[in-house]
């Protein structure tokens, strides 16, 4: 592992952890709390500074991150803002935080967790529509956004 490597690794895996709390807690009473959201872009801004200076002084990624935060929930703010009632704006909150982590790995990364979401959101609603025979009930969407990100952050980390 390069030096500096481990704070990637280690900023990922304990804002993967809060993530997939916030997925379990969405899945269940379908709501993204703040307290999830908020930890997980605090995780990730200390670990982007931390690799800005570990192990030496280098440059501090901040444009990567927020064009990660752009890429992977613009589309979510764009729909909630369209219509609302179709998108909680914790899922927006939940999809800007993990963007922070995603565009530190790249913006192709947060790209294709963006795309991931989309094929796992649209199976999770596929599922559900032919179990419940409707097409008019809604269903948490943070399982299936920790599900894009984490796929596409191990996929960028090379495991």
């Amino acid at each position: 592992m390069a030096d500096g490597e481990w704070v990637v690794w280690l900023t990922c895996g304990l804002a993967g952890a809060i993530a997939l709390v916030a997925a379990v807690v969405d899945a269940r009473t379908n709501l993204l709390r703040n307290v999830y959201t908020s930890r997980i872009a605090i995780v990730f801004a200390v670990g982007i500074v931390a690799a800005a200076i570990w192990p030496e002084p280098g440059g501090l990624p901040i444009v990567d991150a927020a064009l990660g935060v752009l890429v992977f929930s613009g589309p979510w703010f764009v729909l909630h803002v369209i219509k609302a009632s179709t998108l909680g704006f914790g899922d927006v909150k939940y999809t800007a935080a993990l963007g922070l982590g995603l565009g530190w790995l790249g913006s192709p990364t947060a790209l294709r967790a963006l795309m991931l979401v989309l094929v796992f959101g649209g199976l999770h609603a596929l599922v559900l529509a032919v179990v419940r025979r409707s097409l008019k009930e809604t269903f948490p969407l943070g399982p299936s956004i920790f599900a894009g990100w984490l796929v596409a952050t191990v996929t960028a980390l090379g495991l």
